[in-house]
C-alpha cells in the first residue's frame, strides 16, 4: 500500500459516521509485521486510529501475527464465518491483482457486506509485474473496479499518485535491479512473465499509481447500477 493510498483511504473512512462504519473487516490484510513496514507503516496511519474506536478484523488466506481470521474467500464456509461478523465496511486493498477470477471475490465481498454498507477497494493502476504468489496484471480504473460489483454504487473513486517511480524502486534494491536486467534478456523463459516485465520499462520514470474506489452496497430491492 502506498502512503498516499493509505491517507486517501483514511480520509474516505472518516467521512462515514461511526455507527455505520463498524465492524470493519480488512481482507488480504497480511501480517502485523507487514502492515508495520517502516517504509509505509500503514498500521499506524490507518489501522491504529480505527482500532481505537471500533472493531477491526484482519483476515488473510494464511495465519500469522496480527491476522484475526484466516481462510479463502472462495470457500463458502469461510464466507459464512465472515457473514456472522456482519461487516459494515470491507477493505480490500492490493489483493484483486493477485487472484484469478476477481469477479468471484467481488461477489464474496458483496455477500458479506451489510446492505447499505461500504466496500473500499484499491488495485494498482500503474505498477510493474509483481507476483505474490501471482500477478494477473489486473490494472483497472475506478470504474473498472465498480464493474466487478453489480449490486453496488460508486461513492467516490480516484487514481492516486505515489511519489515513487520504478527507477526509484530499482535504485534502492540492487538485487531486484539485477533480476530485472537479466530477466529482460530471456524472452523464451516464461514468455508471458517476460512480456509483463519488459512492457513496463517505458514507465521507468513515471510515478506509480493506484485505483481507489469507495462503493456502497445497494439495499435489497435497489436497482443495480
Amino acid at each position: 500500500m502506498f502512503l498516499s493510498e493509505a491517507h486517501w483511504i483514511k480520509e474516505q473512512l472518516e467521512k462515514i459516521p461511526e455507527d455505520q462504519l463498524y465492524p470493519i473487516i480488512n481482507v488480504g490484510s497480511s501480517t502485523l509485521e507487514a502492515r508495520k513496514n517502516p517504509l509505509t507503516n500503514f498500521q499506524e496511519i490507518l489501522f491504529d486510529p480505527l482500532e481505537m474506536k471500533g472493531l477491526v478484523i484482519h483476515a488473510d488466506i494464511r495465519e500469522g501475527e496480527g491476522i484475526n481470521i484466516s481462510g479463502n474467500l472462495k470457500d463458502k464456509e469461510f464466507i459464512e464465518r465472515i457473514k456472522k461478523i456482519q461487516p459494515a465496511t470491507v477493505l480490500c486493498n492490493n489483493l484483486l491483482e493477485h487472484i484469478e477470477g476477481p469477479h468471484e471475490i467481488a461477489r464474496s465481498l458483496l455477500d458479506v457486506t451489510k446492505p447499505g454498507g461500504h466496500i473500499l477497494v484499491s488495485v494498482p493502476y500503474r505498477y510493474p509485474y509483481h507476483y505474490d504468489p501471482i500477478d494477473t496484471m489486473f490494472r483497472p480504473t475506478p470504474n473498472g473496479i465498480l464493474e466487478l460489483f453489480p449490486n453496488a454504487t460508486m461513492v467516490t473513486g480516484e487514481i492516486i499518485n505515489d511519489h515513487r517511480t520504478y527507477f526509484d524502486k530499482l535504485k534502492n534494491d540492487p538485487y531486484l535491479a539485477r533480476i530485472i536486467f537479466f530477466r529482460s534478456l530471456l524472452p523464451f523463459y516464461k514468455p508471458k512473465m517476460w512480456w509483463y516485465t519488459v512492457s513496463y520499462l517505458p514507465n521507468m520514470f513515471k510515478r506509480f499509481q493506484v485505483s481507489c474506489a469507495l462503493l456502497r452496497k445497494n439495499h435489497e430491492g435497489t436497482a443495480y447500477h
